[in-house]
């Protein structure tokens, strides 16, 4: 799956330098994961967490308004369950007592996350 992102990300790279800016890279990312959540239906991605797509049967019910039968057509829906690294990580950040992380806001009001 990493090597599947990687050329996701290279792909993106080799569009004309006007291009290559975040925006690209993580259009090239969503589109990559929407892929593989058509065609496979779940996407797991190592250290962060999994995508799962899950699809609800059509319904038979009655309008709450009219008290007539009405049928809800079926739902598609995606789900996220996090990787336990991806929860402490975000716990890490959360906890006051943690040491000094470099997630902060910048004058700008621009996130600035250096996680590495």
């Amino acid at each position: 799956m990493r090597a599947l992102l990687l050329n996701a990300m290279k792909g993106a790279l080799r569009l004309s330098p006007a291009s290559r800016d975040p925006n690209s890279l993580l259009y090239a990312l969503e589109c990559r994961i929407a892929k593989e959540l058509a065609i496979i239906g779940e996407f797991r991605w190592r250290g962060i967490g999994t995508f799962k797509v899950t699809i609800r049967p059509p319904m038979e019910g009655t309008h709450p308004a009219t008290g007539e039968p009405k049928t809800w057509p079926e739902a598609l829906s995606v789900s996220f369950r996090p990787s336990r690294k991806f929860k402490s990580m975000i716990q890490s950040f959360r906890d006051p007592n943690a040491q000094e992380t470099s997630l902060q806001y910048n004058d700008d009001e621009e996130l600035d996350l250096d996680c590495v």
